[in-house]
């Protein structure tokens, strides 16, 4: 409903969305474009190039080797992550007792960032000292199987080892999302099913999967573009892999950057574009042809929902209902502390002796928790990681939210001309993830003093399309009485932003919030690439800093330093999995 007709107002409203976008994201992007037409030497700008780098891709065996693994290691993540995903949300959703607790212990490794996966399953597998390493070989050796557990030797343990790492790292965000999409299925046709005596296959397959189809179809294409570029930490922890097998594109792009060839690291970042591109507005599709703007009864649906979700369940009734479904509650517990062990493992590992940590020893907690904990706190400079990687995401998540409320007020409370086309315009940054425009976007930062700085790290990431979207998606559910009260007093823009709508958006924001914050926090490739003063670096970068690619390992520090690093994501996100859920649910929608 339109309220206001102040154009200009509107227009101011919606700037700084639309500055930032431009800025640091369609003006990259342009300028990767022109970079790829160049040769350079030592990455200064030399020869103008024309197609010519685009035709020695199209040529390039290595490089179609890139493209084509890129794709193959996005399948298996997807599939995995989600058929794991979606038996983890089923057991949960038919459970009857204990759904809050087993929720939380499914969706934690959503906090989790690739860096923090890529050390903590680098450690725990590693050639020397790994714990699950030697319990797999001793296991494999039992049965007369010789297999050689060692990713920096075997190419196909490579490839199990970073797929197997990256669905892991999925896991938590894929059962976000079916969860709140099988918490909207009817009790009806749950009570329908028993009755006609439905098993439990039968229901997954013929029942919930149609039912929820538009959330699979959307996670699988998110997870998909996803999986072309957020597991670089993984694969760069085992440096590609034993003769480059795991030379995935973004990987690829990484290397060619960083031997100084800009123009051929830009020609292949925009093949990553078209990629995304075309992934990303099969999301866009998706997302408008299922979506669903409904009034109050939405909005007390999904009130119910995250209510019942959060409810504490008197003791002798989870006693009761605990004895009803023995098999379901045995399933989950069982599958959920598989789930749980690499970090359980991590914090023991933690308060060991790194020369150790070894399966002999660790029985339990170790004797050098402190210490550990100290030393990477203050001698590894993690206490000073620490709070810059805090300073970082809660600028990025007040920015994010702050500027997405101003445009969302905008596009649908004002009378303003080619709305559509504005929309498209922001939701199409979705489209130009980092890796795309890596190269320009750290000649601006130079080119703006902001190198080494924290405006260099936050102001980037200020643009949000999807909580425009979401949260224009929300303005868009409030009653219209609400809005035509506000407009016959006479109530202004902002005024009706902070009285009206914020109050009535409070879970959608703290959602949101916790997204853009976890998001922020556990950045890694831009930090690494925009900050070299140690002083001002991120957990993330320190945490594989401490990792070191040659010399011994100090595992217990490494594992301090990976627990520090997931703790915070991790505790806000159990603190707002409520409001995480709000939002998610209206995604769902």
């Amino acid at each position: 409903m339109q309220v206001y007709r102040n154009r200009i107002q509107g227009v101011l409203l919606l700037l700084p969305t639309l500055v930032v976008s431009l800025a640091f994201f369609y003006w990259p992007a342009w300028k990767t474009i022109q970079l790829s037409r160049v040769r350079t030497i030592g990455g200064v700008q030399k020869i103008p190039n024309g197609w010519d780098h685009f035709t020695t891709l199209a040529t390039s065996g290595s490089f179609q080797y890139s493209v084509l693994m890129s794709f193959v290691f996005a399948f298996i993540v997807v599939a995995g992550s989600m058929l794991i995903g979606l038996y983890l949300s089923y057991l949960i959703y038919r459970v009857s007792a204990g759904q809050t607790i087993y929720l939380v212990a499914a969706i934690f490794t959503y906090a989790l960032s690739f860096a923090v996966t890529a050390n903590i399953m680098d450690v725990l597998f590693n050639p020397t000292v790994g714990l699950f390493k030697e319990a797999l070989t001793v296991a494999t050796q039992a049965v007369g199987i010789q297999f050689a557990f060692d990713f920096t030797t075997n190419p196909l343990w490579a490839w199990i080892f970073a797929t197997g790492a990256t669905m892991w790292k999925m896991i938590g965000y894929n059962v976000i999302f079916m969860m709140a999409a099988l918490s909207g299925i009817p009790e009806s046709i749950n009570e329908t099913a028993r009755i006609d005596g439905v098993g439990s296959f039968q229901l997954v397959t013929k029942v919930y999967i149609p039912m929820i189809s538009p959330t699979l179809a959307f996670l699988a294409i998110v997870n998909t573009v996803n999986a072309f570029f957020l597991p670089f930490p993984v694969i760069q922890e085992i440096s590609g892999g034993p003769s480059n097998t795991l030379n995935i594109l973004i990987y690829d792009i990484w290397m060619t950057y960083n031997n100084s060839v800009i123009g051929l690291a830009s020609a292949k970042s925009l093949v990553l574009f078209a990629i995304i591109g075309l992934l990303t507005a099969g999301q866009l599709y998706l997302s408008d042809r299922f979506a669903h703007y409904g009034g109050p009864e939405m909005a007390s649906e999904q009130g119910q929902t995250t209510q019942q979700a959060g409810q504490l369940i008197d003791l002798s009734v989870v006693k009761q209902r605990l004895r009803q479904q023995p098999a379901l509650h045995l399933s989950l517990i069982g599958s959920l502390v598989v789930l749980a062990l690499p970090v359980i493992m991590t914090v023991l590992m933690s308060t060991q002796p790194s020369t150790e940590i070894s399966s002999s020893t660790l029985a339990g907690i170790g004797s050098e928790g402190l210490s550990n904990y100290q030393r990477v706190l203050f001698e590894a400079n993690f206490a000073t990681y620490l709070v810059n990687s805090l300073i970082m995401a809660l600028a990025i998540a007040v920015g994010k939210v702050g500027i997405a409320l101003l445009a969302a007020l905008a596009l649908v409370y004002y009378d303003l001309p080619f709305k559509r086309l504005i929309l498209l315009f922001i939701l199409f940054t979705l489209a130009l993830p980092v890796p795309v425009r890596i190269v320009p976007m750290y000649e601006i930062m130079v080119s703006l003093n902001w190198e080494n700085s924290m405006l260099g790290l936050v102001v980037p990431y200020f643009a949000s399309a999807t909580s425009v979207l979401l949260l224009r998606q929300h303005f868009r559910s409030i009653s219209d009485s609400m809005v035509e009260s506000a407009k016959i007093d006479g109530v202004g823009p902002l005024k009706f932003l902070v009285y009206v709508l914020i109050p009535m958006s409070k879970s959608m924001i703290a959602g949101l919030f916790t997204i853009a914050f976890i998001w922020g926090w556990n950045q890694y490739l831009w930090p690494l690439i925009i900050i070299n003063d140690q002083s001002k670096q991120v957990l993330q970068v320190g945490l594989a800093q401490l990792n070191p690619t040659a010399g011994e390992a100090l595992w217990g520090l490494i594992m301090a330093g990976a627990v520090i690093t997931l703790l915070i994501p991790m505790v806000l996100m159990l603190a707002l999995r409520e409001p995480l859920l709000d939002t998610v649910s209206m995604q769902t929608k």
